[in-house]
């Protein structure tokens, strides 16, 4: 069928009427390039899918979607990437937990959800916290360092302290090339250490208002009720996270008169001249696909792994047993070959792939030193 019929609809439709019960395989590799490529987890709470496919699937994808009787009507608005390439290779289908939280969770704790603030909200919250310096302040920008900090304890800040707290509930590589500003992010290398942190220095303080935010929703629709479940009272999440935020600013025209401080919705106005919103966080967005990031605004706030030279493009050593994740400048990447720049890592990719296939080289780095490239480098 082709998506520019204009009875495209009106086939696909006939076509899932007579075989409701379509499935993946997860054994039989699609030799075909795929309309729908990406990553989806299924979970006995949920379900969590980043999926990639042309513009002009987008009906028809939400009509099969739609045409499950277990998800009918139960479909979210699609949070669209702000960046619109194909982002993954395949399509996977994963029975595995959403997020890894080092919990069990179930719907009891789940239902208890944190307070959802969608972008115009969070962006007038934020402004007027930022404005009035009213947030918890942090040393390091980007968190605690490691040295210094562990997750139970910080002597940056006071727990008792009653100030709102913005927390980015990613991880601290994805923090490093963009952020909200004022924000703090721990100095850990997993979720789950992330939710013992906060849960540990705040528990004293369980009425103070903790904002947070990640890439898409998920992870603070998970920690937002976690906390609420033991007995936070007033923490909110920016709803659609990061990916949200980035179309509401790219869309969202404002005209300020210049007689009161009033903000008028460009609609509304004849004779202002509209402008952007001011996006409050700066930087690229960290994605889990083969862009490893999308951007949000022209600053750089990173550099170079291997030369120094302001850089925030994340890479994968192209040697796959090697495979940290480093940020590389466009020169670095050319005299390296697209590797960490180590002579065995640049000697393993000029091998035939069916050679390194048959090798079984085991991996080179633990996960830490993986996702922790200044461990490897040395700096």
């Amino acid at each position: 069928m082709d998506p520019s019929d204009p009875n495209f609809l009106q086939l696909l439709r006939s076509k899932i009427e007579k075989n409701p019960h379509p499935y993946v395989s997860f054994s039989k590799p699609i030799d075909k390039i795929q309309p729908i490529t990406g990553r989806i987890y299924i979970d006995k709470i949920g379900i969590n899918a980043q999926i990639s496919f042309k513009k002009d699937l987008v009906k028809a994808t939400r009509l099969m979607l739609e045409s499950i009787p277990s998800l009918t009507a139960r479909i979210p608005t699609f949070n669209f990437a702000l960046s619109h390439n194909r982002a993954f290779k395949k399509l996977h289908v994963r029975i595995r937990p959403l997020v890894s939280v080092g919990q069990n969770l179930d719907l009891d704790v789940l239902n208890k959800e944190p307070e959802y603030l969608t972008p115009s909200e969070w962006h007038n919250e934020l402004s007027d916290l930022l404005n009035k310096d009213l947030l918890e302040h942090n040393t390091h920008a980007s968190g605690c360092d490691s040295n210094s900090c562990s997750t139970t304890a910080c002597s940056h800040t006071d727990s008792n302290d009653s100030s709102p707290v913005l927390i980015d509930m990613r991880n601290f590589y994805e923090n490093k090339v963009g952020t909200f500003k004022g924000a703090i992010c721990p100095d850990v290398d997993t979720f789950r250490e992330e939710m013992s942190y906060i849960k540990q220095k705040y528990s004293k303080n369980k009425k103070k208002s903790i904002y947070m935010y990640c890439t898409g929703g998920i992870r603070c629709s998970v920690a937002g009720a976690i906390l609420k479940n033991e007995g936070f009272e007033n923490v909110k999440t920016l709803r659609g996270g990061v990916i949200a935020y980035g179309q509401w600013i790219k869309s969202s025209s404002v005209a300020t008169s210049t007689s009161t401080s009033e903000t008028i919705p460009i609609e509304s106005s004849n004779n202002i001249k509209p402008n952007k919103q001011k996006s409050l966080f700066i930087g690229k967005n960290f994605t889990f696909d083969k862009r490893l990031g999308e951007r949000v605004t022209s600053d750089i706030l990173s550099n170079c792994h291997q030369c120094n030279a302001p850089s925030d493009t994340y890479t994968n050593c192209a040697n796959k047993t090697c495979n940290i994740l480093f940020i590389q400048c466009p020169a670095c990447m050319e005299k390296y070959h697209n590797t960490c720049g180590s002579s065995h890592c640049i000697e393993q990719i000029k091998k035939p792939a069916e050679q390194i296939k048959s090798e079984k080289a085991p991996t080179i780095h633990p996960y830490r030193h993986r996702i922790r490239p200044e461990l490897v480098f040395g700096n």
